[in-house]
């Protein structure tokens, strides 16, 4: 059945000069073998994992992407991730970035990105990023791998130029509403126009508002579900602007992949629970 795996999740802040970049560095550990697939939704901000053991193997929520690799890119992808079956318990590093963060680290549009659910990270970083993999799998604590990675940003990242006001503020009012503000009123409050918006967001993100904030919704929403528990799906589907208890099963099971009974029922580890406190500080 569907349950808390036995985990380790640590946070570390990034250095000041680059709190508009990082919103986070992480180190997680699964203290188990791992017998069951792990599952994480997205909080809508990409990020950088470094495999500490061996590479993860992974797939997205439709079944149908398999990945693994010992460094690996999530954009702002707008559904889960499940992490195979591992007969070692594994330990990954890494770093969130703020929303357009990794943006100032490619240097160009995110455009495209989304046309996967994970990137090897080579593939979108370049091979410079090789290096600075094996670097942090050889250091031996978080924060030689922090000060490794924050050299890292220092170097390659547009660490200088000042964020998109607009478009944060867009973002923020996303997040704020949990994705139930129609995008129109949004640009509106933020006095833009949709065609504004939506370029922005491909320009930093790769996906669109709509997509984006059709993930912020459902993240709240399946962060509600797991307090409340199955037996009371449409009262929360209304409380989080469905239109009835079909309608959130259906978004259910386009971002985890399952229905809620059948993903209560998986022999899957979900980390619902680290993941809730995180996507509250999320920029």
């Amino acid at each position: 059945m569907c349950k808390q795996t036995e985990s380790i999740y640590q946070v570390y802040r990034p250095s000041a000069d680059l709190a508009h970049l990082v919103n986070y560095y992480f180190l997680y550990e699964n203290t188990t073998q791992a017998l069951a697939e792990e599952f994480a939704l997205s909080d809508g901000n990409p990020g950088i994992s470094f495999a500490l053991h061996q590479p993860y193997a992974l797939k997205s929520a439709d079944q149908k992407y398999v990945f693994a690799s010992t460094a690996f890119i999530c954009g702002a992808f707008t559904k889960g991730l499940y992490a195979g079956n591992s007969p070692v318990a594994q330990k990954m590093f890494g770093v969130k970035f703020t929303i357009d963060g990794l943006y100032y680290l490619l240097q160009e549009p995110m455009n495209g990105l989304n046309l996967q659910p994970v990137w090897n990270a080579e593939i979108v970083v370049g091979n410079k990023v090789s290096a600075l993999t094996e670097q942090i799998r050889e250091a031996t604590d978080s924060f030689q791998r922090i000060h490794l990675l924050e050299t890292f940003l220092r170097k390659y990242s547009r660490t200088s130029e000042a964020p998109d006001r607009k478009f944060r503020q867009a973002v923020r009012l996303i997040r704020q509403t949990n994705g139930q503000q129609h995008i129109d009123e949004i640009a509106r409050k933020v006095s833009v126009n949709y065609k504004w918006l939506e370029r922005k967001f491909m320009h930093y993100t790769g996906t669109s508002p709509k997509e984006f904030s059709r993930l912020t919704r459902f993240i709240h929403t399946y962060f509600h579900y797991k307090k409340v528990g199955i037996t009371d799906l449409l009262d929360v589907a209304i409380a989080n602007g469905y239109y009835d208890q079909t309608h959130f099963i259906k978004e259910f099971k386009h971002f985890t992949g399952y229905t809620p009974t059948q993903l209560q029922q998986a022999p899957i580890y979900d980390l619902a629970s680290i993941m809730e406190p995180l996507s509250k500080v999320t920029n």
